[in-house]
């Protein structure tokens, strides 16, 4: 990695940084209702988006908005997700931490634990088949791509984690399995979750390549994902990667994380395995970081962040029409009466509905969207 592209590595983890410390304090002040903060996994997520090329597809739980930082989607276009503005491209019926980006390929994200994976691997399995289909009709071939899914320690006991190697294994589906295993599904100990050894050797039985990294080195979180991601388009198969990480936060801000482990024990884990002060110090040594400009790095990146909370959420909710939208083609007669039930309530209760919240049509957010920059 060049030096450039591993400084811009090292400012994605401060805008990361700053944007959990800034919106989890909004949310403790009742700005919105969750957010769940990566503290102790930075590298994962930056060396991944690092890793990954534009025309892979992507698939997460909930905790990587640092890829959708490293990929170039705009702090101000995540926050509109957050407040649920009528910019945002969920349309507001998101839970806040469940975002998505067409432009970088990363399928909106899902609060129900491993669901994404079996849709990682029908997407793997589709990027392959269109390729050879394109070959054999004498078509252009596209560039080789894979698809690449994010999930925790929790969600690799679930169902769903089983169901989906197994079947990616079978049809040699090139998909990256990638694990954050920070040793608390929420707050269940690993001892309590497994008695094998870890997740990675799990690819043993499935007949898989698989590897385990240490997740609080970016480096090595790097040179794993790539040689993956290598493997994967080669073999024509799953790969599974372990990342070992800490998680120096709650779980989310619905989550007391000093209930099941000791104040202590945080502190000692931020001390020895923080992978955004490891990074920072290989910086300093190769004279690549120097103090003042990271000190105007860090105000730059919490003013950013800052300057977009503000922003949207001086943005109009969505219409209320949105509410209903996008189940049927066109909407049924249960879902009109519906919406002109909530309309008439709304009308009736105007300070109660807060009215004046919220855009009047798709035409007024369109403009909204069109003035603030949005990226799909």
């Amino acid at each position: 990695i060049s030096s450039d592209r591993l400084v811009a590595a090292y400012r994605s983890m401060l805008l990361l940084n700053a944007m959990d410390s800034v919106l989890y304090d909004a949310q403790r002040q009742g700005r919105f209702s969750f957010y769940m903060t990566t503290f102790g996994e930075e590298a994962t997520m930056v060396a991944v988006a690092e890793a990954v090329k534009d025309q892979d597809v992507l698939f997460g739980q909930y905790r990587e908005q640092g890829i959708f930082i490293h990929r170039g989607v705009p702090i101000s276009t995540l926050l509109h997700s957050w407040v649920a503005s009528a910019c945002d491209n969920n349309k507001g019926r998101q839970m806040p931490q469940c975002i998505g980006s067409r432009a970088i390929n990363f399928h909106t994200m899902k609060a129900s634990l491993a669901s994404q994976l079996p849709h990682a691997v029908g997407a793997a399995y589709a990027l392959k088949l269109r390729r050879k289909q394109a070959a054999q009709n004498g078509m252009k071939v596209e560039e080789p791509a894979v698809s690449l899914v994010l999930f925790g320690d929790g969600a690799a006991s679930e169902g769903d984690f089983h169901g989906a190697v197994n079947i990616a294994a079978t049809l040699k589906s090139p998909t990256l399995f990638v694990c954050r295993n920070n040793g608390w599904a929420i707050s269940t100990p690993l001892a309590e979750q497994y008695a094998g050894d870890g997740i990675a050797s799990r690819g043993h039985g499935y007949g898989i390549p698989h590897i385990r990294v240490d997740a609080t080195d970016f480096f090595a979180v790097l040179s794993a994902m790539r040689i993956a991601r290598q493997v994967a388009l080669e073999q024509e198969t799953a790969v599974l990667v372990e990342c070992l990480s800490v998680r120096l936060g709650h779980h989310s801000t619905s989550d007391d994380s000093t209930v099941y482990r000791s104040k202590d024990e945080i502190a000692r884990q931020a001390k020895l395995f923080d992978p955004v002060s490891r990074l920072r110090r290989h910086l300093v040594s190769r004279g690549l970081l120097d103090p003042v400009e990271e000190a105007k790095m860090k105000e730059s990146a919490r003013q950013e962040v800052l300057h977009a909370l503000e922003v949207a959420e001086s943005v109009p909710k969505p219409p209320i029409d949105f509410l209903f939208e996008d189940v049927f083609d066109e909407l049924n007669p249960r879902l009109k009466e519906g919406m002109a039930d909530l309309k008439r309530l709304v009308d009736e209760f105007p300070d109660y509905y807060e009215k004046g919240r919220y855009a009047e049509s798709a035409e007024e957010v369109e403009r909204l969207r069109s003035e603030h920059g949005i990226v799909h």
